[in-house]
C-alpha cells in the first residue's frame, strides 16, 4: 500500500518539477541578456569618458596657451557659462520710411554664473524664423559676426551691453511674432545658444500708389502718343444782366445851395419914437392883464 502511495506522489510531482525547471531557464536567459546590455553600456561609458578626457586636455592646453599671452582672457573664458538676448535692445526697426519693420536689431551678451555680462570676443550667429510660414520658407535670414570682427560690434549703453547685429530681412516676414535663435562660440571652441520671441510689424504693400481712374473718351489719345492728364476747367455762365463791378468808386458832386433860399431879415426899427418910461410900461402892462369889471 505504501508503495502505491509513493508511486502516486512521485508521478504527480514530476510536472511541477518540469515547470520549475522551465522558469529557471527563462530567468537565466533574461539575466544573460541584461548582462550583455550592461557590458555594452559600460563600453559606451568608457568610450565617452576617454573622449571627455581628451577634450579636457585640449581645453587645458588652449587655456595655457592663452594664459601665456593674456591671463585676463583666460579668466573671462572660465567665467562664461551662458548667453542672453537683451530684450530691451532687441527688436525690429523701420528705417526705410515705409509701413512695417524692415531691419532686425539683436544684442547678445555672454554671461557668467552670477548673471554678469562678460566682454570676450567670439563668433556670433543669429537666425530668424517665422513659425507662420511653411517649413521651407520659415527662415527669414541667417547672419554671422566672425570672431575677428566681434570687437567692433560691442555695444555699451544705458540699457545694457553686448554684441549688436543690425541687418535687413533676407526674406520678408508675414507674422507679427518672430523666433530668434542666437549662438555664441568662445575662442576655445565652446558654444552657447538661446532663443527669444519678439513682436514686429510685418512690412506691407500699402505704400503702392492707387490706380488712376480711366479718362473720358474725349480726353483719350492714341496709343502712340503719351497720355497727359489735364485738369478740368470750369467757366461761369455769363448773362445779359451781369455787369462787371466797377474798379473805382464814382465821384459824388454835392448839390449846390439854392440862391432863392430866404435868409432871416432884421426887424424894422421905427424912427421918430420916444422912449417909454418904466411907470408907463408897468401901467400899460397892468391894464392889459386886468380883465374888465362887469357889473
Amino acid at each position: 500500500m505504501r508503495k502505491v502511495i509513493l508511486l502516486i506522489l512521485t508521478t504527480g510531482a514530476l510536472p511541477l518539477l518540469g515547470c520549475a525547471s522551465g522558469d529557471v531557464d527563462l530567468l537565466e536567459a533574461r539575466l544573460r541578456s541584461k548582462d550583455a546590455e550592461l557590458r555594452a553600456l559600460n563600453n559606451q561609458l568608457e568610450s565617452s569618458e576617454r573622449r571627455l578626457s581628451t577634450t579636457e586636455r585640449e581645453i587645458t592646453q588652449l587655456q595655457r596657451q592663452l594664459a601665456g599671452s593674456n591671463p585676463e582672457v583666460t579668466s573671462r573664458l572660465a567665467r562664461i557659462e551662458s548667453i542672453e538676448i537683451n530684450k530691451r535692445l532687441t527688436g525690429a526697426l523701420n528705417e526705410d520710411g515705409k509701413p512695417g519693420d524692415d531691419v532686425l536689431n539683436v544684442v547678445i551678451a555672454p554671461m557668467d554664473a552670477m548673471g554678469e555680462v562678460v566682454k570676450l570676443e567670439g563668433r556670433i550667429e543669429v537666425e530668424a524664423i517665422d513659425p507662420s510660414l511653411p517649413e521651407a520658407k520659415r527662415k527669414l535670414g541667417e547672419w554671422t559676426i566672425p570672431l575677428e570682427q566681434s570687437a567692433d560690434k560691442w555695444h555699451d549703453g544705458f540699457l545694457g551691453q553686448g554684441y549688436q547685429l543690425t541687418a535687413p530681412w533676407q526674406r520678408t516676414p508675414q507674422s507679427q511674432e518672430i523666433v530668434l535663435l542666437a549662438r555664441y562660440t568662445t575662442p576655445d571652441g565652446r558654444s552657447f545658444s538661446t532663443t527669444q520671441d519678439i513682436n514686429i510689424i510685418p512690412p506691407s504693400d500699402s505704400d503702392q500708389s492707387p490706380e488712376l481712374l480711366p479718362l473720358p473718351a474725349a480726353q483719350r489719345k492714341p496709343a502712340d502718343e503719351p497720355m497727359v492728364i489735364q485738369p478740368a476747367s470750369f467757366e461761369q455762365e455769363k448773362t445779359a444782366e451781369a455787369k462787371p463791378f466797377p474798379m473805382t468808386a464814382p465821384e459824388i458832386t454835392p448839390k449846390p445851395i439854392s440862391a432863392s433860399r430866404e435868409e432871416p431879415k432884421p426887424l424894422p426899427i421905427q424912427t421918430g419914437s420916444r422912449p417909454i418910461s418904466l411907470e408907463e410900461l408897468l401901467k400899460t402892462r397892468n391894464e392889459r392883464e386886468t380883465p374888465p369889471f362887469v357889473e
